[in-house]
């Protein structure tokens, strides 16, 4: 794997100073840097696409020395952010040695983010999301805490779900990377928020969790982090690499696992569109462009792919919802609930 030193230019309002090392990751990503504080790992990454950043510019050389069809993928961490923000623009709360807080990039062909199936970017991010909090989890030994823990779900589009609460959140943003106008390249940001080591009671509601609260055996924050950071850059690695190889058997292959893990499947929704309309149904499927099919009351299937998608109480739940339905309203907002 190729790697470039890089001294990348310092964010306003950022401090190099960082508390706990993540040199597992480090060494798992192509680009890698840390942050004591920052205002948004999201924004120091779309900072320095703009301004052709050596961060950036290394990664897309390596992926030139290494494969066009094996993505690079930088990762940008820090111990806390204090403008961090969801899909929908709302803040989220976050606390040093307690939250997981990284943006992965990765340099992606313009044609592949704005194929058809681009929808399903997002999707494989959060997938790759799940597969590398089972795999850390699996690696540091830790156990469940309860019978109510049963693995890590997703949330469509794009939460992160444990035991029928928010464990965090993904935003992702494809942006210009004016220094590789010859290439055509694009850099795809997939920024991740997780609650780690929150006691119950610190928590910002009660929609949210923890891995502290699901999980005993865990080991102290430095190294449940580095874990962390380390399983999901090869995850995005995998993920990645298939769809650039294989587009059609990776998009199978994402919806087939998407299908087994989504937490919003089978369950009473009401989804916001971006006009302020609603749609009030039972998630039924995953359509083959990653969107959610919505069956309404009357029996008419709506496709989502633009939305605000809560979970109904079950008092609230159209004729027809399931058994599944759960007792509170959850947001979509990113990372935290």
């Amino acid at each position: 794997m190729t790697r470039y030193a890089h001294n990348p230019t310092l964010p306003a309002e950022a401090t190099p100073e960082p508390r706990w090392p993540m040199p597992l990751s480090a060494e798992a990503a192509e680009g890698f840097r840390l942050f004591g504080v920052v205002t948004s790992t999201n924004a120091v990454l779309r900072e320095w696409c703009r301004e052709g950043d050596a961060f950036i510019t290394g990664l897309l050389r390596a992926q030139s020395a290494d494969s066009a069809c094996q993505p690079s993928v930088g990762m940008v961490a820090a111990d806390m952010q204090t403008a961090g923000h969801g899909r929908l623009g709302r803040s989220w709360v976050n606390e040093p040695g307690r939250s997981f807080i990284a943006s992965f990039v990765m340099p992606l062909p313009r044609a592949m983010v704005c194929a058809e199936r681009s929808g399903w970017l997002t999707m494989a991010a959060g997938l790759a999301a799940q597969t590398g909090i089972s795999e850390a989890l699996e690696a540091v030994g830790a156990r469940v805490a309860n019978d109510s823990a049963h693995g890590v779900e997703l949330k469509w589009p794009n939460d992160v779900f444990m035991a029928g609460r928010k464990l965090g959140g993904i935003l992702t943003e494809a942006v210009r990377i004016p220094s590789d106008a010859a290439r055509n390249r694009v850099a795809f940001i997939v920024g991740i928020g997780l609650n780690l080591l929150f006691d119950p009671d610190a928590l910002p509601t009660p929609q949210a969790t923890s891995l502290q609260e699901q999980y005993d055996a865990l080991p102290d924050f430095a190294r449940l982090r580095d874990r962390l950071g380390e399983a999901i850059v090869g995850a995005l690695r995998r993920e990645f690499a298939a769809l650039l190889n294989s587009p059609a058997e990776a998009v199978e292959d994402l919806r087939r696992r998407l299908t087994s893990v989504c937490w919003t499947l089978g369950r009473p929704v009401e989804a916001t569109l971006v006009d302020g309309s609603t749609i009030t149904g039972v998630a039924e499927s995953i359509a083959p462009d990653a969107a959610l099919m919505v069956r309404r009351p009357d029996g008419a299937v709506e496709a989502i792919r633009t939305a605000d998608v809560g979970v109904l109480p079950r008092a609230a739940a159209p004729d027809g919802a399931n058994e599944r339905a759960v007792t509170e309203r959850y947001g979509s907002d990113g990372r935290n609930a």
